[in-house]
């Protein structure tokens, strides 16, 4: 209970504590990558720090229920998470991140993410096999709460699309579910 309270806290969480619900990988910077979720929580805070190292960036697949070496109870978990809170200082979100996260409702885009990543997506059945790319919320026809920070100098939000602000149009990234 006592690192329970400690993590809402601080937002820092053990290595070993870390390690029951979280993938991850350090860079040379001493920076970490959320690679996967493994936890058993549908409402999900991420760490603001793993031990001593701050994260920084959310990898390809990380909370979707189609990445890679992932069991079916973990991929049963991904389908029904429902809220997910980044924190200040996550600069990246990779691509694919969150595809298929069906049941996803809510997400806050902190001021310090300057870059989502596109993905792909391949959509296989009985007539063709095609691949396609997409952005990071492809298929979270739940998301009805997706928000930026208003302090984010690379994205925001205007008329329930979520864009870039340097582009002199007004560059798509995603679009929420009617």
């Amino acid at each position: 209970m006592q690192r329970e309270m400690d993590f809402l806290l601080t937002g820092a969480l053990t290595v070993g504590e870390a390690k029951k619900s979280w993938r991850y990988e350090k860079d040379k910077k001493g920076h970490l990558c959320i690679m996967g979720y493994k936890g058993k929580e549908t409402d999900l805070v991420v760490p603001d720090r793993i031990g001593k190292d701050k994260v920084t960036a959310i990898g390809a697949y990380a909370f979707s229920p189609d990445g890679k070496s992932i069991t079916e109870e973990q991929r049963q978990v991904r389908r029904q998470i429902r809220s997910i809170l980044l924190p200040e200082g996550m600069k990246e979100i990779g691509g694919s991140a969150f595809v298929n996260c069906a049941s996803l409702e809510r997400l806050h885009i902190p001021s310090t993410v300057k870059r989502i990543s596109t993905g792909r997506v391949r959509v296989k059945n009985a007539f063709a096999s095609y691949e396609f790319e997409t952005n990071a919320f492809w298929g979270c026809r739940s998301l009805t709460e997706l928000t930026v920070d208003e302090k984010n100098t690379a994205y925001r939000m205007q008329d329930g699309l979520l864009g870039t602000r340097q582009e002199a149009e007004y560059g798509l990234v995603g679009r929420l579910p009617d």
